[in-house]
């Protein structure tokens, strides 16, 4: 009965956050499952950040060194990712997973609708 517990769990929270609640009794999966978890879905946030280079590094600001010029993307990066954390229409998506037994395939549980 614990396989059902823990495909509950599963449908209610973020995967990464299950694999770092539950995934410690096999240490090396969890840290696989961690760094494929961490991996983006899309190439889209690459996109995002080397516009916000374009922005931060432009004509006028040529001359400034990459290093300090990484350290202002971060910043500005974060910034707006707490902006938008804080609204109060912020809902992070998580996935569902495949649950072999019922066959069913990935449901997406607590996606925000704009």
């Amino acid at each position: 009965m614990a396989r059902c517990w823990a495909l509950n769990a599963a449908a209610q929270m973020p995967s990464y956050l299950w694999w770092d609640q539950y995934g410690s009794d096999f240490p090396e999966l969890q840290q696989f499952a961690r760094m494929v978890l961490a991996q983006p879905a899309s190439a889209s946030i690459i996109e995002r950040i080397n516009s916000e280079f374009a922005f931060v590094k432009d004509v006028k600001r040529n001359r400034l060194m990459h290093e300090r010029a990484e350290k202002l993307v971060a910043l500005f990066h974060n910034l707006r990712l707490m902006s938008k954390m804080k609204s109060s229409a912020y809902v992070e998506p998580t996935i569902g997973w495949n649950d072999d037994v019922l066959k069913v395939g990935v449901e997406a549980y607590g996606v925000h609708k704009y």
